[in-house]
């Protein structure tokens, strides 16, 4: 699973859960702070994806990058 945080049109961060190329969460929301939509991002994914991570964590955000084949 995927968590992306895009900017919207009017001033909202649209927050969207992938799974492959399957978009099966969407969530508009205000957030004073990307840091916020990235927090909302990693609480739609663990309500879809229950798991446990390690003590660092699940991982860190990362820029999404172009998968050539």
């Amino acid at each position: 699973m995927v968590a992306r945080v895009e900017p919207g049109d009017d001033s909202r961060w649209i927050v969207s859960i992938w799974q492959g190329d399957t978009c099966v969460k969407t969530l508009r929301r205000r957030f004073q702070l990307l840091m916020e939509a990235h927090a909302r991002a990693d609480e739609a994914v663990s309500e879809l994806y229950a798991h446990e991570c390690g003590a660092p964590g699940c991982g860190e955000w990362q820029k999404e990058r172009a998968v050539t084949g």
